[in-house]
């Protein structure tokens, strides 16, 4: 049998990266973004159906290299915890919020990937020292938060290309809240929810929002994205 531990969540605010600090609201019409998660596309073309996007490869500083130097693209949408591992967050960004904005609302939300964030440590329960050193390095919070997201995503059963997005936090009062998102390719089409739990039961909050997702016609859209 395996255990593990999770470190303190970090930063998982996506950013938009341009050359000059553009805005994405003042970005024009037909723009290229470059990414590669199908997650950051599909709500990229919620709120801005009229830019385009199109993969990028390689690590942070190539990306960036490519944004430099390459005039296909516009901006980038990176993790800006992945900036601040090299140096690079004097870069002209954008912080996209992870709270859920309407489509149609000025504000551009990036509701981050499922476990964003997070540093998971595994070791073989038979390893009683190792286990009892997992233990003093586990964060509590992160651990029950990553529970909930990953039991949601677990009864979505989604793939690798699947566009979910789910994050859990403890509010001011001490609840948990999780939401959770299910977007088709292009964001045209996609089923929300966003509901709060006792943070002693994690496992229940996420099989909460799961199904009201489920319910929603998550199934059609995360089958859409097999073909």
């Amino acid at each position: 049998m395996r255990s593990g531990a999770y470190l303190e969540r970090e930063d998982v605010h996506d950013v938009l990266v341009t050359r000059d600090g553009t805005p994405l609201a003042g970005i024009r019409a037909g723009s290229v973004i470059g990414t590669s998660s199908v997650r950051r596309r599909a709500q990229l073309h919620m709120y801005r159906p009229d830019l385009r996007s199109e993969r990028i490869r390689g690590n942070v500083n190539s990306r960036l290299d490519k944004l430099d130097k390459d005039p296909q693209y516009d901006g980038l949408i990176l993790a800006r915890a992945g900036l601040s591992r090299i140096g690079a967050l004097d870069r002209h960004i954008e912080v996209l919020p992870i709270e859920f904005h309407p489509a149609d609302s000025a504000i551009v939300s990036m509701v981050p990937a499922v476990g964003s964030g997070v540093i998971g440590i595994q070791s073989r329960q038979a390893d009683i020292l190792i286990m009892q050193l997992l233990d003093e390095l586990n964060h509590p919070a992160t651990a029950a938060h990553i529970l909930a997201e990953r039991t949601m995503l677990h009864m979505l059963r989604g793939h690798c290309n699947s566009p979910i997005a789910g994050h859990a936090s403890t509010t001011p009062d001490g609840q948990m809240s999780l939401y959770g998102m299910v977007f088709n390719r292009d964001g045209s089409q996609f089923v929300r929810s966003h509901l709060w739990g006792d943070p002693a039961d994690p496992a229940t909050l996420g099989s909460r929002v799961a199904s009201d997702l489920l319910h929603q016609g998550a199934r059609y859209l995360i089958t859409a994205t097999r073909k």
